[in-house]
């Protein structure tokens, strides 16, 4: 039995997940019994190839999940493991050489908790294109899975602090569990975009009275694809996460439905979005101009997806 399983979920990116598992075996090695354990949600021989080459390297398993879903991925990973804790990683970071003994440590360091996120800094392949403004749109930082909340490492605080994601994530497995498992209904589909499994699951649990650790040197470098750089994607993205908000804001109520006030706060998001859009537009400011686009698209699709939503299915209870 381990004390801690590392786990990552991939599909369809064989070349990218050998890049990954390269800075992994680069690293500094945990004074704590782990192991590694590769989903391959896709069943690509190339892969199981990949994890063979590493045996050397690294404390490696490999687990195929047949049926398509990052959050089947990782209820594969956490019924195939017996370690207390499992952490998550994509399969297309860079980790930091320390970012494994930080984890670690801080798993230990901090046994009330039984959440451990991680932080995530990006990595431009070009130029940051000038309509790409975080601060005017926060939610363009998801889009890249980008979690920064400082140099220091601190108790997470719900309901202030944004939720972690699993790209840089440690969970005590019962807690896992306790919480259902991953909701199968959210999250990616193969190449159908989605979201919201990890914050639903970091939501169930911290709801339930569990604690959080955000651990500031627990840091991996995130490459930012270059097709998620255009505004297309991103507009696709704000779609996207316009139906997942709405899912999980309708499963918080009781009759499952959104609450009248999403509609008019999503209205009122649209109508700001659409006067930013063209007050950006007339000025040249290409930062307010997407951010009003974003923001315009994000509420209409909200308002949407409340009005056209049907109950769908339950939580991955294997």
């Amino acid at each position: 039995m381990s004390d801690l399983t590392v786990a990552i979920c991939t599909y369809q990116r064989p070349t990218i997940l050998a890049r990954t598992l390269e800075s992994l075996a680069a690293g500094q090695v945990p004074d704590v019994d782990w192991d590694l354990l590769i989903v391959d949600n896709d069943g690509d021989e190339r892969v199981r190839q990949i994890a063979q080459s590493f045996r050397d390297k690294l404390p490696i398993r490999y687990a195929h999940e047949p049926e398509v879903g990052i959050a089947r991925a990782r209820n594969c990973a956490v019924r195939l493991t017996d370690a207390s804790v499992i952490l998550f990683a994509d399969d297309d970071v860079l980790f930091d050489p320390g970012w494994l003994c930080a984890m670690a440590a801080a798993v230990r360091d901090h046994p009330q908790c039984a959440i451990w996120g991680g932080r995530i800094k990006l990595d431009w392949p070009v130029e940051r294109p000038r309509w790409f403004d975080v601060d005017r749109c926060p939610m363009l930082g998801d889009s890249v899975v980008h979690y920064d909340l400082g140099d220091r490492s601190r108790a997470w605080r719900p309901g202030e602090d944004p939720e972690f994601y699993t790209c840089n994530l440690a969970l005590r497995t019962d807690a896992i569990r306790d919480a259902g498992m991953f909701d199968v209904a959210l999250g990616h589909q193969g190449h159908r975009r989605g979201g919201g499994e990890d914050s639903w699951m970091v939501r169930a649990i911290t709801g339930g009275g569990g604690q959080a650790w955000y651990v500031a040197d627990g840091l991996l470098n995130h490459p930012v694809p270059t097709e998620r750089l255009s505004r297309k994607y991103a507009r696709t993205f704000a779609w996207s996460q316009g139906r997942v908000g709405t899912e999980m804001l309708s499963r918080e109520q009781a009759d499952r439905k959104p609450p009248r006030w999403m509609y008019r706060r999503a209205f009122e998001q649209f109508c700001r979005g659409c006067m930013n859009w063209c007050s950006g537009s007339l000025r040249r400011d290409h930062g307010l101009a997407f951010a009003g686009q974003f923001n315009s698209v994000y509420g209409f699709s909200r308002i949407w997806h409340g009005l056209t939503r049907r109950r769908g299915p339950g939580k991955d209870d294997d």
